[in-house]
């Protein structure tokens, strides 16, 4: 723990931001996540320009939608160890459905849309001769970088 990082404005600023926004919510998922990032900023500090925009996020975003994301990054690690050949096969349980998330259809595309437009997932879908829109989703670089925000460092995915 570096003491001199927890004295620094930048973290005062931090520890500030997630106060703020601790007092805002009722989630208790979001608290946690909230103490999470805390915690992984004293254990191990890492400077992003997207903190503010990442902290936004977790007060906005709903816990279902946030293992959707970690679905996706599974899905996408996958794919990048899939040979060339076997890229132009879909992936099979890549596109999860309503079900796997226990939702009904129309809460799904919606969870889907409003991860889109907060620009942690894109539609692959578009402009395919094969696909529709809305039909194949895959996790962005954004959606990627807020993942490891939130993650504890060293603790599995999905269990911090």
């Amino acid at each position: 723990m570096d003491v001199r990082h927890l004295e620094s404005e930048a973290f005062g600023d931090l520890l500030e931001s997630i106060l703020r926004r601790v007092i805002m919510t009722r989630s208790e998922q979001k608290r946690v996540r909230f103490r999470q990032v805390l915690l992984r900023e004293i254990l191990a500090p890492r400077a992003t320009d997207l903190q503010e925009l990442f902290l936004d996020l977790i007060a906005e975003l709903e816990e279902q939608e946030v293992e959707m994301l970690r679905e996706y990054r599974a899905a996408a690690e996958i794919a990048a160890q899939r040979s060339e050949e076997d890229s132009q096969v879909p992936l099979a349980g890549a596109f999860r459905t309503a079900e796997h998330f226990g939702m009904d259809e129309a809460a799904y595309q919606i969870a889907r849309d409003h991860l889109g437009a907060r620009g942690l997932l894109f539609d692959d879908g578009m402009g395919r001769w094969d696909a529709s829109a809305r039909q194949f989703y895959e996790i962005t670089e954004l959606g990627l970088a807020f993942l490891r925000f939130i993650e504890l460092p060293d603790s599995p995915r999905g269990t911090e």
